[in-house]
């Protein structure tokens, strides 16, 4: 394997030092992290990523190669590159950044990203590996920085066999090298997982305490039918790092037509209770938790309940008194009434029509779906009854469409009595479980011990 010079280029190699270092000590120079998540969508939203921090005072941090050599002051000229989070790899849809003023900050683009992570890489294994380090590793590791998350297993397995795709990278000395330097691991799995987010700062803004925002949009799993029969629905939350600060803040608004009943987050260093430390203060649900280590689930699992809104009432309203208005025609003579059974059902139909159409909250819309295909039957029947009465139906037909009428209603109200019995059952059995796949303290462990 052709061998290249040990040394880069200096200024290259002190950009790539300082974003390494800056990326490995987070913990110096973040002090508090708060993911804030509203919903838009009944599984996603807008994510809101905020950082209380100290940027390093660092001149190689700049993008312009001749400040990397200098002395920062008041009146330094550029920008740097200041790394802010490793986040998940995929594609952020509406990124924005800010400053704590409201400001938009710009943030490095997507090949530039990939620059950057691998001269940090490239730097670190060369420091680690000396004069072994190859042009051949060099562009493995960009590789890895540019795959998908599919590439992932990929990586782990370079660490296990010293091959990337069936190529040849490390020696088994070397591997063994790696292996005494735990961080060069971590680092780079986490890299093949997700990308380095990097924001472009004033030089003359770095060494000052400050704010950084991102928001972006983030999706969870639709929810099931399940969802509809438990009254609950559950969602996947990203949390940012949560391990690169000293604390770490969990928030999530709370829609008016829902209610928390639960966030469950990998449980940390401050020993607190992850189910019940919850806290709601104005409509946002909040959760607290500190990490000295990165947790083994990069995410947080919300639980939402439905209130009963005016969906719920107005279609179990209507349906009773659809009941009562279609058992009451079935059992009285309508001969020579029939323009009025035509005005009541067709007043009723428009009516109950209008109501279903009505959009709701995005966060209910699927919950309340059956209460809305409920709507739109009985306006379809109601509909059907004022059709058969207006025209030139007999008698037979109009008692035919009242009896099927009533007795679909009946079936409908019997179903929401025994989805609310299986909601009571279940809401009772499950007070203190969650019925979703979540990592349990001994695989955490495991996972620590892997690492």
């Amino acid at each position: 394997m052709e061998e290249i010079p040990y040394h880069l280029m200096q200024v290259e190699r002190l950009q790539a030092k300082a974003v390494l270092g800056a990326v490995l000590n987070f913990r110096s120079w973040c002090f508090r992290r708060v993911d804030k998540f509203e919903l838009t969508g009944h599984t996603g939203g807008r994510a809101y990523h905020s950082l209380d921090c100290v940027p390093p005072m660092d001149a190689a941090l700049a993008i312009n190669p001749t400040y990397r050599m200098a002395d920062i002051d008041e009146a330094f000229p550029g920008q740097a590159i200041i790394p802010i989070a490793i986040a998940e790899k995929k594609l952020l849809k509406s990124f924005d950044a800010l400053n704590g003023s409201g400001e938009s900050i710009p943030f490095v683009n997507m090949s530039q990203n990939i620059d950057i992570s691998t001269k940090m890489l490239s730097y670190f294994y060369s420091e680690v590996l000396g004069k072994s380090f190859t042009e051949n590793m060099r562009a493995v590791l960009r590789e890895i920085v540019e795959g998908t998350i599919d590439d992932f297993p990929n990586a782990v397995n370079l660490f296990k066999t010293g091959f990337y795709k069936d190529r040849f990278v490390f020696t088994s000395s070397q591997l063994d090298s790696i292996k005494r330097v735990p961080r060069i691991y971590e680092l780079t799995i986490d890299l093949a997982k997700g990308f380095l987010m990097c924001v472009l700062l004033p030089m003359r803004s770095l060494g000052t305490r400050q704010i950084l925002k991102i928001s972006f949009s983030w999706q969870s799993p639709k929810p099931k039918l399940l969802s509809y029969l438990t009254g609950r629905h559950g969602l996947k939350i990203p949390m940012v790092a949560p391990s690169d600060a000293d604390s770490y803040h969990l928030e999530f608004t709370i829609p008016s037509e829902a209610q928390c009943l639960g966030i469950r987050i990998p449980e940390g260093s401050s020993k607190l209770n992850r189910n019940t430390e919850l806290s709601i203060e104005g409509g946002t649900a909040h959760v607290y938790e500190q990490y000295s280590e990165p947790p083994m689930s990069g995410y947080a699992w919300i639980e939402l309940g439905y209130r009963r809104t005016i969906e719920w009432w107005q279609t179990n309203m209507f349906l009773v008194t659809s009941i009562a208005v279609f058992g009451f025609l079935k059992f009285v003579d309508v001969s020579g009434q029939e323009s009025l059974v035509t005005l009541l059902a067709s007043t009723s139909s428009l009516l109950i029509g209008l109501i279903a159409s009505r959009e709701s909250h995005n966060v209910v819309r699927a919950a309340y779906f059956p209460y809305r295909i409920i709507m739109i039957i009985l306006a379809l029947l109601f509909l059907a009854t004022a059709l058969v009465s207006f025209g030139s139906y007999t008698n037979d037909s109009i008692k035919l469409t009242l009896d099927f009428s009533f007795c679909l209603c009946l079936l409908m109200l019997l179903l929401l009595l025994v989805r609310r019995f299986v909601v009571t059952i279940y809401k009772y059995f499950t007070r203190f479980k969650w019925w979703f796949k979540y990592p349990t303290e001994i695989d955490e462990k495991a996972w620590r011990w892997m690492l």
